[in-house]
């Protein structure tokens, strides 16, 4: 599996590890602050960007493979930032011990599904492989109603982004995400300082998962904003772009 990943900056390492939507542009805005101290990589997941696809993959796969990239240039030493299926990537990584991992941010990440978010995922896949257009309510998921009511337009350009990417892709992710090994038992070796930060209305990742993670880090802190749901990145943009911040110190 070979990734893209986007590099810019200088200084210390951090890292952003993305979801299905959005691409890591959207972490642009955060980069943009960032960018004057900190050397700032994005890998992009296959099948978006220039990252090769060639078939079904698991989440362990691409932990090592960004692991692998990572190493080739240069960084083994790093603070993460994972969004969504990138916050389990994010505790993926530093729970392993392959690089020096000094700090992390989840954003509406998880540790473990239970069964019926497993199965969720599981049908979004069958449905997108039998040709049932699912980007209409893939979208709104991403949304607290108040917020996707307020904003059609944004929900539009999430509808229109996850239309753009290969379907067998979007299915790929989807099993991906649902058969993610639980993480729950590895939480206790990351010794670095843990945000996790979640919408109080994410239906996609409840606050129950992020709550999960705090119990189980040994230094957690848990943000919960309030009103919003998963799209941390549009419905509160400034507030997550200052506790990035504040969290990478």
């Amino acid at each position: 599996m070979r990734l893209h990943v986007t590099d810019r900056g200088r200084g210390e390492a951090v890292v952003f590890l993305h979801g299905s939507v959005p691409d890591p542009p959207a972490f642009d805005p955060i980069a943009d602050v960032l960018v004057a101290s900190r050397r700032v990589l994005c890998p992009w997941v296959p099948g978006h960007g220039a990252s090769t696809w060639t078939g079904p993959f698991t989440l362990d796969e691409l932990a090592d493979a960004i692991t692998a990239d990572l190493r080739e240039l240069g960084v083994t030493r790093c603070a993460l930032v994972g969004y969504s299926f990138g916050g389990w990537l994010a505790l993926a990584l530093a729970s392993a011990g392959d690089l020096d991992v000094t700090r992390v941010v989840t954003l509406g990440g998880f540790a473990s599904h239970e069964p019926a978010g497993r199965e969720r995922l599981r049908g979004f896949a069958q449905a997108i492989r039998a040709g049932i257009d699912v980007t209409g309510p893939g979208a709104l998921s991403f949304y607290s109603p108040s917020f996707a009511a307020a904003h059609p337009e944004v929900v539009e350009r999430t509808r229109l982004a996850l239309a753009g990417f290969s379907p067998e892709a979007v299915a790929a992710e989807c099993d991906a995400a649902a058969d993610a090994p639980d993480l729950r038992p590895r939480l206790g070796a990351i010794r670095a300082p843990v945000v996790v930060r979640v919408g109080e209305l994410d239906g996609a990742t409840p606050p129950s998962r992020s709550e999960e993670i705090v119990r189980l880090v040994p230094h957690g802190t848990l943000q919960v904003v309030k009103g919003a749901g998963h799209a941390l990145l549009d419905e509160d943009l400034e507030g997550t772009t200052r506790a990035i911040v504040e969290a990478l110190g």
